[in-house]
């Protein structure tokens, strides 16, 4: 299963960029054991997205354009061909 990653630079993770990660069909079935797997190569990634066993207030994840807020959260299941995005919440006025 191949799923597309994009990191905004401005999103504070340990990396930024787009990515695809083939990841074996027994493996990461949801957002957060993605996220795990990703850490195991970038230390500090779930750290920099993840507080309290959810999404930062200061990060937006997607899949396929939905809010995972929307979802399921970091529970969220992912599939072949999904596209994550990984933004900064901005906010101002």
């Amino acid at each position: 299963m191949k799923i597309n990653i994009r990191i905004n630079q401005d999103a504070n993770t340990s990396i930024s960029g787009e990515y695809t990660y083939a990841i074996p069909d027994s493996d990461a079935q949801t957002l957060m054991e993605l996220f795990q797997m990703i850490e195991q190569e970038h230390a500090g990634f779930c750290e920099s997205l993840i507080e309290d066993g959810a999404v930062r207030q200061t990060m937006i994840v997607l899949i396929n354009g939905e809010n995972v807020l929307y979802l399921d959260g970091l529970a969220s299941r992912i599939r072949e061909a999904d596209e994550v995005y990984i933004i900064p919440s901005v906010a101002g006025g």
